[in-house]
C-alpha cells in the first residue's frame, strides 16, 4: 500500500527530503523558497551554509536528496561527498557548480557524488533534475558533460579508432549514446527519438551490457576517450 502525502491540494506519493549547502546566504535562502514553493513535493529540512555544516545536517537527517555547492571554506563539497557518501549512501547527492569549478567534476563524482548541475539552470529544471536522480538516474548538465568528454586539462585526448565495442551496437543505440553525450536524461530522450522512456530504459541496458558498464556515469566515461562526432549512425 502507497501512502500519499497531500500538498497544497494535490497527492505525491511522499515528500524529497532535502539539505542544501552553500556559503552564499542569499543564494541558498532564494534557493530554499523556491523549491517549495514550486514543488509540492520537496521539503527542505535543512539549510547549511558551510561545508561543517552539511556534514552534520546530512548525518543527522538523513535526507533524500543533498544539494551541495560545490566551493564552501573549510570543507569545500567534494570533501562533503567523500565524509558523507560512505556512511550516509542512500543520500543521493548533488553537486551544484559554475563553469568556474570544473576541476572538481571528475572528484566528486567518483567520491559518489550522482548529479553535477549549472547553478544557472531554470528552477522548473532543477526540481525536474531532483526528480530524476530520485528514479535513480545520474543526472549531469550538458555543459557539464561537455566538459567531461572534451576538456583537454580533464581527459585524455580522443581517440580516433572506433572501439570494438562500437560495432556491437545497433544504429538506434549509436544514436542513444550521441543523445548520452549531449547530457539529455531518458524522458528528454524519448522525446526526441519519439518512443517511450520504458524504451529507452530498455536500449540503456543493452547499451551497458555491450560496453561492459553498469552506468550512465561509467558510460560517459568509456565515451570520453572518443571523438563523439565520429560515432557512425
Amino acid at each position: 500500500m502507497v501512502c500519499l502525502v497531500k500538498v497544497k491540494g494535490r497527492w505525491y506519493p511522499h515528500m524529497i527530503r532535502v539539505v542544501l549547502a552553500d556559503d552564499q546566504l542569499l543564494f541558498v535562502e532564494n534557493l530554499k523558497y523556491v523549491l517549495e514553493q514550486l514543488s509540492g513535493d520537496i521539503q527542505i529540512v535543512g539549510v547549511a551554509h558551510s561545508g561543517k555544516q552539511a556534514v552534520e545536517m546530512i548525518l543527522q537527517h538523513s535526507p533524500d536528496i543533498a544539494l551541495l555547492d560545490v566551493r564552501m571554506p573549510a570543507i569545500d563539497g567534494v570533501a562533503v561527498v567523500e565524509r558523507v557518501h560512505p556512511v550516509r549512501p542512500s543520500t543521493r547527492i548533488i553537486m551544484l557548480t559554475t563553469f568556474d569549478d570544473d576541476e572538481y567534476i571528475h572528484e566528486a563524482l567518483s567520491h559518489g557524488a550522482i548529479g553535477y548541475l549549472l547553478k544557472d539552470m531554470p528552477p522548473a529544471d532543477l526540481i525536474q533534475a531532483i526528480h530524476v536522480v530520485m528514479s535513480g538516474q545520474v543526472i549531469v548538465s550538458p555543459g557539464v558533460v561537455q566538459k567531461l568528454l572534451r576538456d583537454p586539462h580533464q581527459l585524455p585526448a580522443p581517440d580516433s579508432a572506433i572501439p570494438p565495442w562500437m560495432l556491437t551496437l545497433t544504429k538506434r543505440e549509436r544514436e542513444l549514446l550521441k543523445f548520452i553525450a549531449r547530457g539529455l536524461d531518458n524522458r528528454q530522450i524519448s522525446e526526441e527519438m519519439c518512443v517511450t522512456p520504458q524504451t529507452i530504459r530498455n536500449h540503456m541496458s543493452e547499451i551497458y551490457s555491450k560496453l561492459g558498464v553498469g552506468t550512465r556515469l561509467e558510460a560517459i566515461r568509456l565515451l570520453s576517450n572518443l571523438d563523439i562526432d565520429s560515432i557512425p549512425l
